[in-house]
């Protein structure tokens, strides 16, 4: 454990911005001198160092978007510029920038720079801090020549601290003794005291709230009596910090800073680590929680070492009754995985933390395991507020691993893993040292009202209220006013926040929801436990609740329905398998349908009675997913349903008899006149089996004109996404659809598979396997040997209007163009556009496009002439090239065709 928490310690400190010698001063004075070595620190903190610069450059090297931020990079910052306006700075604003550096570094920075640097280096005015402490010996000899003896009269010494530290052991010359003299009558101290004791008491109770309590008091306590009354006044507020202090030092707080000042603290951290063998157990920290300040706002707590802290009870107890004021509470308790691990009975009530007692306080429970350790995986229990996005506690262990115990059946979160942390981490660093958040906020702020309204529409309405319910007044109104309507899905929400919902968002805005997602496959209590859906709701427009039920052992048959049994079902979607005859007895009752979803449709277990199909006259759209009705139904369905059918999309296989164009022609011509979108696919295994049947060879019946006319195109394309076997797809398409799905219209229906939302996505032909391509040669041989198909061929061309086209692309402005090629890759580019016209010859040879080339996975002949006709010509306008890396291509040879 000794080794577990040293370890988690060094990284701690570490990322919180403290050097190694300052790290091994800690672990020296707060465990044992002798303990940890110094090196064994810098090892550590440079294997850090190495691991996270090593996964954020993977990270950055492996994300498109990093491309596109080089790019903003390189064409936004001009270095000199920047130079430029360092170098604009004042002499006295330098200074204070020097003031916080060390002096050897200082030299090494700004000495050989020019010769202005050079005269600042050198002023007299400068004063210089030096620190020599763990410096190798030739950089010691390097300072005291060049920085130290030359510089002797500008060294300053801290009025109480001496700032000129020696490295341990080295003995220090009689020589010194004079020098440090000579510096305290040459700085004058007395002066900056008197400046710093003129500040108001008003302005040092500003600077106060920066500082820990003890450090405050540390610094303070025994200047004079005026800083006495300061810090014993009833208006300074106290936060005071126990987790990384030694010992002694916690004996010396809690006795005097805690204990006397226990109605003027505010927030308190603890830590119960073995570090600094601190081993406070739970009965003693709430004798202690009873004895500090009843106003007590934050608290924080780790600890390790006894596992009562998990009794959710006792915490509830204690701060209902004592801790009336708190309203930050973030906690941590570890334990390791082991064999020894024995489950006990507070683990068993580890649900009680998703009381309403912590819900009502957004306070919320987490179970995870942290594998950032030397021996053993921790699991980390710990409660942390609803609005945080991370545990402030270990901003240095968040490689977690998700997994899901069985204590207590909490729902884990899924672990992040550590390069991906790393990075984010990384990211949030820079974002936070280059973005002003203010200005960020005050332009947010800047919106309209309606603006924020256009927002929220797309929010759902439980994430609405998480994210700008405490933010401030303004945000408080919006999110209260009658305008705002509220949308509403708790079908994947976990029991906890589940409650939070019903009971903060749902009950109180009732009148506000307009449209509810619920669902049955819920794994907790039903719904009505939470709330009723009454008429309270009054506005509600859409309420959809998918219903789950287990396969029944018997079916239950569907009667026709009479003249007196209709519904007004406007929208039907059925999510599951339902064969011809049972549909036909559904839509008898929806006389007022308008469109139909269909999963799977099968075969009619009965003779259909044709009498029995009634015209749905407001029927105007169907599809059907997943097909195996034989042609001769589907036929009789569609010819009597409805006339007014405008859109069908349908999916089929296994009846060969779907491929019979002219059938197709004749039901579209003779009974649905006003079909404009036709969406159809037929599948079949691409197996050696095949058999080829007359309707494949009468496959370009497809194309004629009847098909041309209305825009419906036919295509062959072979799908590898099978496990097992090629699908050989005949797909009709409508030209204006660039992808179509057969329910686009139904958003809400998640449950349809990806198959149908994928449906029709052109798929190139894969040439590597022999079997497939042989049989998409016959097609094309067959199609291709029928002089009706040239005829068509040549007809289509003539009624395709190609020009039309064209014109309305040339239309567009050079700045769009411009945009588009930024999408593309040079090569492709040139190879596309270059032969079109003059127009884009100009454009491409214009010095304001800018190329980006990627040859990494071109072939010989296209990498030659790349090299020839793309990138020699265009070095200047090149702004990334990714060069070949093909085993048998030299790349030698390759840069030598560029150069």
């Amino acid at each position: 454990m000794d080794k577990l928490c040293i370890r988690s310690y060094i990284k701690t400190r570490w990322l919180l911005g403290l050097t190694a010698a300052q790290v091994h001063d800690e672990l020296i004075a707060g465990y044992r001198p002798g303990a940890v070595s110094y090196s064994t620190v810098t090892n550590r903190i440079k294997l850090h160092f190495q691991t996270h610069m090593f996964q954020v450059k993977r990270r950055l090297s492996n994300t498109e978007s990093s491309k596109e931020e080089t790019k903003k990079y390189r064409t936004t910052y001009d270095d000199k510029k920047i130079i430029n306006c360092f170098e604009n700075l004042s002499n006295e604003l330098f200074y204070e920038i020097f003031d916080y550096l060390e002096g050897c570094d200082l030299f090494k920075a700004f000495s050989n720079l020019n010769s202005r640097f050079q005269a600042m280096v050198t002023s007299s005015s400068l004063r210089l801090k030096i620190d020599l402490r763990f410096h190798p010996e030739v950089i010691l000899q390097y300072c005291s020549t060049c920085v130290v003896v030359p510089n002797k009269h500008r060294i300053k010494l801290n009025f109480r601290t001496r700032m000129l530290q020696v490295k341990r052991g080295q003995s220090t010359s009689e020589s010194s003794e004079d020098e440090t003299k000579k510096l305290k009558t040459t700085y004058d101290d007395k002066k900056i005291t008197n400046c710093f004791e003129n500040l108001s008491n008003e302005l040092f109770y500003e600077i106060f709230d920066y500082f820990e309590g003890y450090k405050l008091y540390k610094a303070f306590s025994n200047l004079n009596s005026r800083f006495q009354a300061l810090l014993t006044c009833s208006s300074l507020r106290l936060k005071i910090d126990l987790c990384f202090h030694p010992e002694a030092i916690l004996q010396y707080c809690a006795n005097s800073i805690v204990v006397p000042n226990k109605d003027r603290i505010i927030s308190l951290s603890l830590a119960n680590s073995l570090l600094y063998q601190f081993y406070a157990e739970f009965d003693e920290l709430e004798m202690f929680l009873m004895k500090v300040s009843p106003h007590l706002e934050v608290l924080r707590v780790n600890s390790c070492s006894d596992v009562t802290y998990l009794d959710a009870n006792r915490w509830e107890r204690i701060i209902s009754k004592h801790l009336l004021h708190l309203n930050k509470f973030e906690f941590k308790y570890e334990e390791s995985i082991d064999e020894e691990l024995v489950a006990t009975v507070y683990h068993e009530r580890l649900n009680e933390f998703k009381s309403l007692f912590w819900i009502k306080r957004q306070w919320f429970f987490k179970i995870s395991i942290d594998t950032d350790f030397w021996d053993s995986n921790v699991i980390v229990y710990s409660i942390h507020s609803y609005s945080k996005d991370e545990d402030i506690f270990h901003k240095d262990t968040n490689n977690y691993q998700s997994f899901i115990d069985d204590i207590g059946h909490n729902m884990i979160e899924k672990s992040i893993i550590p390069d991906q942390q790393e990075f984010i981490t990384s990211s949030k660093m820079i974002s936070e040292t280059t973005y002003d958040d203010k200005k960020q906020v005050d332009c947010f702020e800047n919106l309209s009202n309606e603006l924020f309204y256009e927002i929220f529409d797309y929010l759902e309405g439980c994430d609405l209220f998480k994210a700008f319910s405490n933010l401030n007044n303004r945000f408080q109104a919006l999110l209260t006013s009658s305008s705002l309507r509220l949308k509403i899905d708790l079908r994947y929400r976990e029991e906890t926040i589940l409650q939070y919902c019903s009971t903060y968002v749902v009950v109180p805005n009732k009148d506000r929801i307009i449209s509810f997602s619920l669902g049955h496959d819920h794994p907790y209590n039903s719904y009505p436990a939470l709330f009723k859906i009454d008429s309270s709701f009054s506005r509600l427009e859409s309420l959809y609740n998918k219903l789950s039920f287990l396969a029944l052992e018997s079916c239950i048959p569907i009667s026709i329905a009479n003249n007196e049994q209709y519904s007004s079902i406007k929208y039907l979607i059925i999510d599951h398998c339902c064969s011809l005859d049972d549909l036909i007895a559904i839509l008898s009752y929806t006389s007022q349908l308008c469109r139909l979803t269909c999963y799977q449709l099968d075969e009619s277990k009965k003779n259909i009675v044709k009498d029995a199909l009634n015209s749905i006259l407001s029927l105007t759209c169907i599809s059907i997913a997943e097909c195996s009705t034989k042609f001769d139904e589907i036929e009789m369905f569609l010819t009597n349903v409805s006339s007014q059918l405008e859109v069908l999309r349908i999916n089929t296989f296994k009846d060969v008899n779907y491929l019979d164009a002219n059938r197709w022609e004749r039901i579209i011509s003779q009974h649905l006149h006003h079909l404009n979108i036709f969406e159809f696919k037929y599948e079949e295994l691409a197996r050696e089996g095949l058999e080829v049947t007359v309707y494949h060879e009468r496959l370009n019946e497809f194309n004629s004109l009847f098909w041309i006319k209305r825009k419906w195109f036919f295509r062959i394309y072979i799908d590898t996404r099978f496990h097992d076997d090629n699908m050989m797809i005949y797909s009709i398409y409508p030209y204006r659809e660039t992808h179509s799905n057969f329910h686009k219209d139904k958003k809400n229906d998640e449950s349809l598979s990806n198959d149908i939302s994928q449906n029709l996505i052109q798929h190139g032909i894969i040439l590597n396997d022999n079997f497939t391509l042989a049989h998409m040669f016959q097609f094309k041989r067959q199609l291709h040997n029928t002089k009706s198909f040239e005829e068509q061929i040549k007809k289509s061309r003539t009624t395709y209007d190609d020009k039309k086209i064209i014109s309305y692309f040339e239309n567009l402005s050079n700045e769009l163009f411009y945009e588009i090629f930024d999408y593309l890759d040079g090569y492709e580019i040139y190879k596309a556009f270059t032969n079109l016209n003059t127009r884009f010859k100009v454009l491409l040879t214009s010095s304001s496009l800018r190329l980006k080339i990627d040859l990494r996975y071109q072939e010989e002949t296209i990498l030659q002439y790349c090299s020839t006709y793309v990138v020699v010509p265009n070095k200047d306008r090149i702004i990334s090239l990714r060069s070949p890396n093909h085993d048998d291509y030299n790349s030698a040879t390759w840069e030598s065709s560029i150069n």
